[in-house]
């Protein structure tokens, strides 16, 4: 039983600092320097798999048209953050160095 709370708190912990956009590297280090958990990046390119956790990459057109569709409304006065934001929310995983 807590091998199997430990594994679904480190799977937990991998999706939320996925979800947060950080990349592979910095999500084993934080894990360890943070949590104490010590795995490889391979061994968690193999948990992401298992979570059904992709980067998925887009096309810059699509971000684009959707920038447009968000800007056209009240989206017009939202900063960057914002709409960095909304792209996530809508399944488009950008980089944030798209936006700057």
């Amino acid at each position: 039983m807590a091998d199997q709370r430990n594994i679904k708190k480190i799977d937990s912990l991998i999706n939320l600092y996925f979800n947060f956009g950080l990349i592979y590297d910095d999500i084993v280090f934080v894990l360890a320097e943070n949590h104490g958990i010590k795995i490889s990046t391979r061994h968690l390119k193999r948990r992401l798999s298992r979570l059904n956790l992709r980067r998925r990459q887009y096309s810059l057109e699509d971000v684009v048209d959707f920038i447009k569709e968000e800007v056209k409304g009240p989206g017009l006065l939202h900063g960057y953050w914002i709409l960095f934001a909304k792209c996530r929310d809508r399944g488009l995983q950008v980089k944030k160095r798209l936006y700057v």
